[in-house]
């Protein structure tokens, strides 16, 4: 049986239908607009040649990129959670992450490999958190060591003749 009342019941809920239908469609285009977010920030992230890993404020490892697992031996399962003083243990680190450091980075040796040398700094993030970033600098390192090794020679080579004639 036909009713007006009915008639305008029906119009409301089919108005408050489409309306929570439109908040829904809004609601996923946010939510796909946000993963691609996301999934840009982790491509950018691993992109990068530096090893990078996000601390938390007590210095619990939040996240790390493919560089972080490569160079510094960080493990997605293991690693999560972690201080990371206990996986890369150094006093300068410790000294760092307190800012008690005379320096904004230090040197260290891969946990991983130890003829890599990295250049570590710790930088600001979001809400209390800090990005721990790592450069590999061996090559530069070694170049140093080669150049000082061979002036430490050539001084000694030269020394030796120069006593002989005075």
């Amino acid at each position: 049986m036909y009713s007006p009342l009915n008639h305008c019941w029906c119009l409301v809920w089919r108005e408050i239908c489409n309306q929570l239908i439109q908040l829904q469609q809004t609601s996923r285009n946010r939510q796909k607009k946000l993963i691609k977010f996301l999934d840009n920030y982790r491509t950018f992230f691993n992109v990068i040649p530096d090893s990078v890993v996000i601390l938390n404020q007590d210095n619990e490892i939040d996240w790390f990129n493919k560089n972080a697992q490569l160079f510094l031996g960080l493990k997605k399962k293991k690693s999560i959670g972690k201080k990371i003083t206990k996986i890369l243990s150094d006093s300068a680190l410790e000294d760092l992450l307190a800012d008690s450091h005379e320096e904004d980075q230090i040197e260290l040796h891969s946990p991983i490999d130890k003829n890599k040398i990295y250049s570590i700094r710790i930088k600001p993030y979001v809400k209390g958190s800090r990005l721990l970033l790592a450069r590999d600098t061996s090559r530069l390192y070694w170049i140093d060591k080669t150049r000082t090794d061979f002036i430490a020679n050539v001084s000694h080579e030269l020394r030796t003749p120069l006593t002989v004639i005075v």
